[in-house]
């Protein structure tokens, strides 16, 4: 019964020959396959969809992912990547956290991504939302603000350029920053 079960997987209609990922990059696509680590030719049979699926989805630049056996025997892999809101410099090195505080991957330099606001602290990936608002709230001084600082996992400090620092409090702080623009607007 093993035989014929065998006779059956190995027919060349459910042998999966070749992979192909839609929407990654190259570098998470190299990621993936790595991850994967599937060898071709393989049965359909033999392919657990499901924990491939997982191992996809535990890449930290993957936000999602969907998988099928598709015609002419290729794995059709569909990924959603993560994408990079935020730099959070901490003892691990500079990490790029997603809108909802999912690392999304590492960067060596700041120089790498400029267009990215900068944030350190102990706890930042757990207030992304928030410091992102900050940052949408600091628009009229974005040419002079350098980062956030979290201090105490509890507050932000907004650093500027010449050394100042805006010390925001641990309540309403968006609301604090809009007092601050029409103090000083006024």
């Amino acid at each position: 019964i093993n035989n014929a079960r065998a006779l059956i997987e190995e027919r060349p209609e459910f042998m999966v020959k070749q992979m192909r990922i839609q929407g990654a990059t190259n570098s998470v696509d190299m990621l993936v396959r790595n991850a994967l680590d599937i060898e071709f030719p393989v049965s359909s049979f033999q392919l657990d969809l499901a924990a491939l699926k997982l191992t996809a989805e535990n890449i930290d630049a993957v936000e999602s992912a969907t998988l099928l056996v598709g015609a002419q025997g290729v794995l059709e892999l569909g990924i959603v990547e993560r994408v990079p809101a935020l730099i959070w410099r901490n003892p691990e090195g500079l990490i790029l956290l997603d809108k909802n505080g999912h690392k999304s991957g590492q960067i060596t330099s700041r120089l790498v991504r400029k267009d990215l606001p900068l944030a350190l602290g102990v706890g930042v990936d757990r207030v992304v939302p928030q410091a992102l608002q900050i940052f949408k709230k600091l628009e009229p001084l974005s040419g002079r603000v350098r980062g956030l600082m979290r201090i105490g996992d509890r507050r932000w400090d907004v650093a500027l350029d010449r050394n100042q620092v805006l010390k925001l409090p641990e309540i309403q702080p968006i609301a604090a920053l809009a007092r601050v623009f029409a103090l000083n607007k006024a």
